[in-house]
């Protein structure tokens, strides 16, 4: 079997189930349970995830067959998972809700092409016994599916130092100061983000776009307001009129008068 280079633990943890088999004797059947009509029992991966200390009891039975599957997520995971109403409805019509749920399930589109679930397994005395561990994300994606069907959804909250961090790498953007509105700088910031940009509540949006407001006013305006009033002095200093200095600047007349006189 050939394996993909992109970096996937899952898939390298599928490689390495099949060369622990190969070395210990046990063969491997490339399929999944359907436990209808079987007794199964589920190893507890929250006591222990060592996946070879479950083959090492088929094969301390003389078990001798593994049954092994996995899936593989796909964007049609997500597509299946969306809430789409029947008419395409206002902006101002959709339920907040079932927005904040759709754009959550949208951020997991990155991760289409990743393995998302393994699982092993193998029969003794009438008994299965699987094994069964997941990728972080996938067992969010499901939780967050699963949450919703249960009626207990509620959006991811991005934590507070990645807020911090979005509003800054947005503030430092050289675009930022030309946004004339909310607006644009929304847009600014979803350039930036990509298509985490779809994972990201809207209120938490609006959050990173205040912060980086309160930034731009109580830190970046003072900061460049004191280097260009210290320039302005410099430049009249050298002799240069009013006029001069304002269009060094890149400031009016009246702001480089202003300059010189605070």
């Amino acid at each position: 079997m050939k394996f993909g280079r992109r970096n996937d633990p899952l898939l390298d943890a599928v490689r390495e189930v099949q060369e622990y088999c190969d070395l210990h004797g046990l063969s491997v059947f490339s399929g999944y349970l359907t436990r209808e009509h079987e007794t199964v029992a589920v190893w507890n991966v929250t006591r222990s995830r060592d996946w070879k200390a479950f083959l090492d009891v088929a094969a301390s039975r003389n078990v001798g067959l593994i049954y092994l599957d996995w899936v593989m997520f796909d964007e049609h995971h997500v597509d299946e998972a969306l809430i789409r109403g029947d008419e395409p409805r206002e902006a101002a019509e959709i339920d907040p809700q079932v927005d904040e749920y759709n754009r959550e399930l949208e951020g997991f589109r990155t991760h289409a092409g990743l393995i998302g679930v393994v699982e092993i397994a193998f029969s003794l005395a009438g008994v299965w016994h699987v094994f069964e561990w997941q990728a972080e994300w996938f067992a969010e994606f499901e939780r967050c599916v699963d949450a919703w069907d249960e009626g207990v959804f509620h959006p991811r909250r991005v934590p507070r130092a990645r807020l911090h961090e979005m509003a800054n790498q947005l503030v430092n953007h050289p675009k930022y100061q030309v946004c004339q509105s909310k607006a644009q700088r929304r847009y600014l910031l979803e350039q930036l983000l990509g298509r985490e940009f779809e994972s990201v509540r809207a209120s938490d949006v609006t959050g990173v776009l205040d912060r980086a407001e309160a930034i731009f006013e109580l830190e970046i305006k003072p900061l460049e307001r004191s280097y260009l009033r210290q320039r302005a002095r410099e430049l009249k200093a050298q002799g240069l009129s009013i006029d001069a200095i304002a269009g060094s600047l890149g400031v009016s007349r009246a702001a480089a008068k202003g300059l010189l006189a605070g």
